[in-house]
C-alpha cells in the first residue's frame, strides 16, 4: 500500500518548509507510525544548524502503528508506541514515520500522548550511562548504598537520571542553581543539592560527603572538570554526553586511575545488533513511569505541525529559561 505524508524538512542554511511526499514500502524490520505527538529536543536545533538541507528533524514521538513490515513480530497495527528513532533516517516532526521495530516499545498506558513524548531520548541517555558506562545495575536497590554527582540536575537528563539512581538505591548530590530549581531537584529525591555555580566541590566535601564514585557530567564539560577530578573518587566514573568547548585537562585524573566516558545514545540506535537494547530499555521506561517512579517533563505544547510551530518549538528549546520539554501535537 501506498502511503503519502506530510512533514516539515529543513532544507539550506536551516529553512523549513512543508514537504508532501511518498513513503518508500516498509522494510522487513520497519514500522509504521501515525505520530500523535514529537518531543522537542537540542540535538533537534543542533542538526538544524548542520544539516546540508532535506533533513525531517524530530526524533521523540508517540503514536499508533499503522503498518509493519514482513518480518515484524512484536507490534501490530493498532498498537501505540513510543520511540526515540535514528539519526540516519527521517524523524517525527511528520504525520507519518517508518522506525526500525527494536528502537520502540508500547507506550506507558498511563502517560498523554503529550507525556509519553517527553521520555524516550532523555531516558536511554540516563539509563545507557548508568548502566553501559558506569556498569551498575539499573533495578530496584542495584546500586544500593553507591553514591552519585549529577550536574545539571534540574536538566531534562538529570531530572530522569535522579529518579532512576533513587530507584536504585543510590545516594544523590544534584546541581541546579536558582531556587525553584533547586526545590524541584529536591522533589525528584535528591538528597543533597548544589549550586553549580559556586565552588560545589568543596560545599560538598564540607558536608561530609566522600566515597562518590560516579559523576554524571550533563552540561558542557569544561567548567566543571577541575572541580570533578577534585570529588571523583579513585577507580570512579566520569561520564559526559556533551562535547567540551575547549580542551580538558583529563591528566588531573590519571593519578586516581578513573575511567572517562562518553554517552551518544544514537550510537546504539544506528548499530543493528545494538537496537534490540534500546526497545528493552523503553519497556522498562513504560514500566516505571506505571509505577509512578518516572514522572513526565512536560513544557509548552505546540498543537499542530506547521512550520510556525516547529520553529517556536526549537527556539524555546534552546533558548526558554523555563522547566520542561516542548511538545508538537499532530494534525489528524
Amino acid at each position: 500500500m501506498e502511503y503519502m505524508n506530510m512533514a516539515i524538512r529543513t532544507v539550506k542554511n536551516g529553512e523549513l518548509i512543508e514537504s508532501e511526499y511518498e513513503l518508500m514500502p516498509l522494510g522487513v524490520h520497519d514500522v509504521l507510525v501515525n505520530v500523535k505527538a514529537a518531543g522537542v529536543n537540542p540535538v533537534d536545533a543542533k542538526q538544524r544548524e548542520v544539516a546540508a538541507g532535506g533533513k525531517i528533524l524530530g526524533y521523540d514521538a508517540v503514536g499508533i502503528v499503522i503498518a509493519v513490515g514482513d518480518e515484524v513480530q512484536a507490534f501490530q497495527p493498532g498498537d501505540r508506541v513510543f520511540y526515540s528513532g535514528n539519526v540516519t533516517r527521517d524523524g517525527s516532526f511528520a504525520q507519518k514515520q517508518v522506525v526500525r521495530e527494536e528502537l520502540m516499545a508500547l507506550a506507558p498506558q498511563n502517560l498523554t500522548d503529550e507525556e509519553a513524548a517527553t521520555m524516550p531520548l532523555t531516558f536511554l541517555t540516563a539509563y545507557e550511562l548508568l548502566a553501559d558506562k558506569f556498569g551498575l545495575m539499573v533495578t530496584p536497590g542495584g546500586a544500593a548504598g553507591e553514591k552519585i554527582l549529577i550536574i545539571n540536575g534540574s536538566g531534562a537528563v538529570g531530572r530522569v537520571m535522579t529518579q532512576l539512581a533513587k530507584w536504585m538505591g543510590m545516594q544523590v548530590i544534584a546541581t541546579a542553581s536558582s531556587l525553584a530549581s533547586q526545590e524541584m531537584v529536591r522533589d525528584n529525591g535528591a538528597d543533597l543539592v548544589v549550586n553549580h555555580h559556586e565552588d560545589y566541590a568543596e560545599i560538598i566535601q564540607n558536608a561530609g560527603w566522600t566515597n562518590i564514585a560516579y559523576i554524571a557530567v550533563l552540561h558542557e564539560p569544561t567548567r566543571h572538570f577541575t572541580r570533578v577530578a577534585q570529588i571523583i573518587e579513585p577507580f570512579g566514573h566520569i561520564g559526559m554526553i556533551v562535547a567540551p568547548v575547549e580542551p580538558m585537562d583529563i591528566g588531573l585524573v590519571k593519578n586516581k586511575a578513573v575511567s572517562i566516558d562518553w554517552e551518544f545514545m544514537f550510537a546504539k540506535a544506528s548499530i543493528e545488533e545494538k537496537m534490540v537494547d534500546q526497545g528493552r530499555a523503553l519497556q522498562l521506561a513504560a514500566q516505571l513511569s506505571a509505577e509512578q517512579v518516572l514522572t513526565p517533563y512536560v513544557g509548552h505544547v505546540f498543537n499542530g505541525l506547521t512550520i510556525e510551530n516547529v520553529e517556536e518549538a526549537l527556539v524555546q528549546t534552546v533558548n526558554n529559561g523555563r522547566y520542561g520539554k516542548q511538545v508538537i501535537t499532530m494534525n489528524d
